[in-house]
């Protein structure tokens, strides 16, 4: 173990090495603060909730979840669509509940564990997604989302590299498709 005395310093005395030891310091700290060649970590990034809906995953920005709890059994709705699953409660407020398995067409898969709720907020509508399982919050670049394939839905903005479709949720929300029509005016679930 190396002891010193308060007289003594790590740096030498005598100015010049100082100064050369300063100067080494100093490029190694701007090398390290230098950007890795061919990383743009300037670049536009999203962070996504990473949804599993049937044998497909879909993100949505987090900034749109409320939160995300286990579903239970919501309270079913005589005459609404299929792709409803009902009303959920949650804290005294009653949420329409969205099958998005349903809602897009996607395949159905074999998951054991009970289906989740995403609670998502629109610009005037509150909804709770059905989903099989949440995976977590991914960040994508907005370079590695392209383009949606033709033939999905108008709510898919674009995939990922790695195979997330991005939903937009106002989109989602606003759909035409979700209005219920209770045999006069048609009315949309809405809460709020």
């Amino acid at each position: 173990m190396l002891e010193m005395n308060d007289s003594e310093s790590v740096l030498p005395q005598d100015g010049g090495k100082a100064t050369e030891i300063e100067r080494v310091l100093q490029q190694r700290a701007e090398a390290l603060a230098r950007p890795v060649e061919g990383d743009d970590s300037r670049e536009p990034t999203a962070e996504m909730l990473v949804l599993v809906v049937g044998v497909e995953r879909f993100g949505i920005p987090v900034r749109r979840v409320r939160e995300v709890r286990p579903l239970g059994t919501p309270a079913g709705v005589p005459g609404l669509p299929g792709h409803w699953a009902g009303l959920m409660n949650l804290r005294g407020a009653l949420l329409p509940v969205l099958d998005v398995r349903r809602f897009l067409g996607v395949e159905e898969s074999v998951f054991s564990d009970p289906p989740q709720a995403v609670v998502v907020s629109g610009p005037t509508v509150e909804a709770a997604l059905m989903v099989d399982a949440v995976q977590g919050v991914q960040r994508f670049k907005a370079s590695d989302i392209g383009p949606s394939p033709n033939g999905t839905s108008s709510v898919v903005l674009g995939v990922t590299t790695d195979l997330v479709s991005v939903l937009d949720v106002d989109r989602l929300l606003a759909d035409e498709a979700l209005v219920v029509n209770d045999g006069g005016a048609a009315t949309a679930v809405e809460i709020g």
